[in-house]
């Protein structure tokens, strides 16, 4: 019996050290440090157009202290994907890239009530239409019934 304790006593130190040094070796194996390649060259750009940062300020004084509204929101931010196995992969796929234009999110629920959707991207062209420039307002369960 004294043989057991012994022996539990002079492994078990040596276990929880194991233990560390391989979740360590397993953490720095997980972690890859990303490189830009030579001559690529990152540089801040707008989040915004001027005609886009406009309507936020226009959104953000209605609503003033009922929701908060966020810009270019990734629509898989917003929405729960509930399926199994490929079903899910699909529809993730789908919406991986998905913008959200402005999102109206309440404070106190912390959820996306409405959203906004600009009909079109349009570019700065003077031929643009009063028909191109049109805004949409859904309401997040319009949105995510379609």
């Amino acid at each position: 019996m004294e043989y057991v304790f012994i022996g539990l006593a002079i492994a078990l130190p040596g276990f929880p050290g194991l233990a560390v040094e391989g979740l360590v070796n397993l953490c720095a194996s997980q972690k890859e440090t990303f490189v830009l390649p030579p001559g690529v060259t990152l540089r801040p750009q707008p989040l915004l157009t001027d005609a886009e940062l406009l309507l936020y300020n226009l959104i953000r004084l209605a609503v003033e202290d009922h929701y908060f509204v966020f810009a270019r929101v990734p629509l898989w931010s917003v929405v729960s994907v509930e399926a199994e196995g490929k079903a899910r992969s699909q529809v993730l796929r789908q919406i991986a890239l998905k913008q959200l234009d402005f999102v109206l999110v309440h404070p106190g629920t912390k959820a996306a009530e409405q959203v906004v959707l600009l009909e079109e991207r349009f570019s700065p062209s003077a031929t643009r239409t009063h028909s191109e420039d049109r805004r949409s307002s859904l309401s997040y369960k319009q949105l995510v019934s379609r």
